[in-house]
């Protein structure tokens, strides 16, 4: 038998035939052993397992095993010897046989409700959305319930595991944050850039015209400045950060109140002020015509204040 066997690995380059001599003195001297002369036999048997110059593996079983295969060549050169080989292909096959590599059947997605389920349980997925468990510590708000029951109910169609699940529900909030920082910085440039530009339209009106859109909206309904403010354009732009939306409000203010920049310094007693200087222009216009006749921009201001009055008086009514 040790012949057959050591034969098999000369043949198939696993035996050095030029280290063999110890060997074959080995298998005289084990016979010359049974004959009488066992002492010599034993030492001879002892040069046959290791003898002098003897070697287990040619130094070219690599390539013997390889062939004119590189890539095989290449990932051969991470063993040492064929024992390492053989341990990890046996270490495979009790992996295998002990089902941690074991092939998953596809879902059975035209089975019956049984097969499903069971498919499920075998591997690991929850009977139904609400049987996955949501990640430690969240606490989802009743805004928010509406979205997760919805990545859930597409989770368990897709089959996922309960830490995948969980995985999904965390991108959720990653890119949701992600979405609300991106947009806060977004706000405050969009927020910056129109204030530049209606600071270079308006000039040293800019902070009155903004006083008047807010005493425009302090007119509303109560809550609706608060609704305006917290509201965006169809394009994700909030609504005073729209120039255009700007210009529209300032020109509904002066429609509304066009007296409070005739007299913006009225103290809040804008019709007050307003018949004062009437009064006084038609003062002059009773006492010095003439004068009054050569001022053209006194004369426009005073149709301005005459119009404003009767504004005021029609609202009023």
């Amino acid at each position: 038998m040790f012949q057959r066997i050591r034969d098999q690995l000369i043949n198939r380059g696993y035996w050095d035939e030029a280290g063999d001599d110890g060997g074959a003195a080995g298998g005289a001297g084990g016979d010359g052993g049974q004959g009488g002369d066992g002492g010599q036999g034993g030492d001879g048997g002892q040069a046959g397992q290791g003898g002098e110059g003897g070697q287990l593996w040619p130094d070219n079983w690599r390539e013997t095993i390889a062939g004119t295969d590189d890539k095989e060549l290449k990932q051969l050169g991470r063993y040492a010897t064929p024992a390492e080989i053989w341990k990890k292909a046996r270490s495979l096959e009790q992996q295998l046989s002990s089902g941690e590599y074991r092939r998953v059947a596809p879902f059975p997605a035209e089975g019956s409700d049984e097969e499903k389920a069971a498919w499920r349980q075998e591997n690991g997925v929850p009977e139904a959305p609400d049987k996955y468990a949501l990640p430690e510590g969240l606490e989802v708000g009743d805004a928010e319930r509406p979205i997760i029951d919805n990545i859930l109910a597409k989770a368990h169609a897709a089959n996922y595991t309960p830490e995948q699940a969980q995985e999904a529900i965390g991108l959720y909030y990653e890119l949701r944050d992600q979405e609300a920082e991106e947009r806060v910085n977004k706000d405050k440039e969009l927020q910056q850039t129109t204030q530049d530009a209606m600071r270079a339209e308006w000039g040293n009106d800019y902070r009155r015209n903004m006083n008047m859109i807010h005493g425009l909206l302090d007119t509303a309904p109560q809550g609706t400045k608060d609704r305006l403010a917290s509201a965006r354009l169809s394009d994700g732009t909030p609504i005073f950060s729209d120039p255009d939306v700007l210009r529209w409000m300032i020109g509904m203010s002066l429609e509304i109140n066009p007296a409070t920049t005739l007299v913006p310094n009225s103290g809040g007693d804008i019709a007050g002020s307003i018949d004062n200087e009437i009064a006084n222009i038609e003062k002059m216009m009773r006492e010095d015509r003439k004068k009054y006749n050569a001022d053209e921009k006194l004369q426009e201001r005073y149709r301005q204040l005459i119009n404003a009055r009767d504004k005021q008086a029609r609202k009023a009514s």
